[in-house]
């Protein structure tokens, strides 16, 4: 079966400019993976499965939290809980 568009979303309707800058300020903290890539791997968890945002661990769960950075992020947060 060939793939087609079932929506779209206007992004342009969220502030995400100011949310994008605040978490390109955001100092990030080493990755507790290497094996993801070639060279430095950085990640900065919006939302995971503890709402710590310095919980980088990749894992399968059924819940998912805003961290600190979320809640800095209406934007962001307005977009997910769509």
């Amino acid at each position: 079966m060939a793939s087609k568009i079932i929506g779209k979303i206007n992004i342009s309707a969220y502030d995400l400019e100011t949310d994008v800058k605040y978490l390109n300020s955001v100092t990030k903290q080493p990755e507790e993976y290497d094996e993801f890539g070639q060279g430095y791997w950085k990640n900065l968890s919006v939302y995971n499965a503890s709402g710590d945002a310095s919980d980088t661990q990749y894992r399968n769960t059924d819940k998912c939290f805003p961290t600190e950075h979320a809640k800095l992020c209406p934007g962001i947060q307005n977009l997910v809980q769509l």
